[in-house]
């Protein structure tokens, strides 16, 4: 967990099935963590907070430092549904 930075060079970071993934301009977060009352899910949960803390934190860093990521595309074209 440690040395896990949000918002800068590409990284990730495994807690169970849950994946945190960051790059210069996006958080990630997929999969699923289960928690069961034991000691191994409470340190899994300490680290998703110590993650999800540092990141606000960077998050907070990249912000005041003027850095903002670029919106999403608008101009995507229509697909038709296969499934309708």
């Amino acid at each position: 967990m440690e040395g896990f930075k949000a918002f800068g060079e590409a990284q990730s970071l495994s807690l169970g099935d849950l994946t945190l993934e960051s790059d210069e301009d996006t958080l990630s977060l997929y999969g699923r963590l289960a928690l069961t009352i034991d000691q191994p899910s409470l340190e899994r949960l300490d680290h998703l907070i110590a993650a999800l803390t540092q990141a606000r934190a960077d998050l907070a860093k990249a912000m005041g430092e003027g850095r903002a990521s670029p919106p999403p595309p608008t101009d995507l074209p229509s697909v038709r549904n296969p499934f309708a």
